[in-house]
């Protein structure tokens, strides 16, 4: 059992994780019209990890529209990382259409080695489509503004097989072992601002 879930009261629940990170470049209109269109799914739970200058609109919607989907929690220590990564059922990534190119949303490493799925909102000329969706089928994709296509993931996460989930789950363990380790990305790094090795 998760211990997050535990303590909060989760089980039995498809709890959607932000974690990390409320700032500018992270907008997350579609994210809350998605929670007003499923405030009376008592299911569904929104869980937001951390601060920064959006937390605001996530208070005033939920005050708004009378949220009772969302909980706010504070930045976990690193020690409780993994736990807290592993309570989800489905992770969001958020970037704004001005950050590609701009913004490396670095989370998504923290959350394929969680082996969840996860939805990026965001532009499809991104380093999460190109480098990750396209490469490894572990999560899903929508564009900012897109929320019938969220809520339609909701429902495509809370249908999937038990045997599909442990698929994802190691599909997306595996592939971050692979292609982001700290040996590959040192390769990768080496290998493009040195140079091939000469042998000499």
């Amino acid at each position: 059992m998760n211990p997050f879930r535990d303590k909060y009261g989760l089980h039995g629940k498809l709890v959607v994780v932000h974690s990390g990170n409320l700032s500018y470049v992270h907008p997350l209109d579609t994210v809350l019209d998605a929670m007003v269109r499923l405030k009376d799914d008592p299911s569904i739970i929104f869980v937001f990890i951390g601060y920064g200058a959006r937390e605001k609109d996530i208070n005033e919607h939920a005050h708004r529209h009378g949220l009772a989907n969302v909980l706010k929690l504070p930045y976990q220590p690193r020690e409780l990382l993994g736990k807290s990564l592993g309570m989800a059922d489905l992770h969001l990534i958020v970037m704004g259409n001005a950050a590609s190119g701009l913004l490396h949303s670095s989370k998504i490493y923290s959350i394929l080695a969680s082996g969840r799925p996860y939805l990026f909102v965001g532009p499809r000329d991104s380093h999460i489509v190109s480098d990750v969706l396209e490469l490894c089928a572990g999560g899903f994709h929508i564009e900012t503004g897109d929320v019938d296509g969220f809520v339609e993931t909701i429902e495509k996460v809370r249908r999937l097989p038990v045997e599909e989930r442990r698929t994802i789950h190691l599909r997306n363990r595996a592939f971050v072992a692979s292609h982001f380790s700290r040996d590959e990305c040192l390769a990768r790094f080496t290998k493009h601002v040195i140079g091939p090795s000469s042998g000499s």
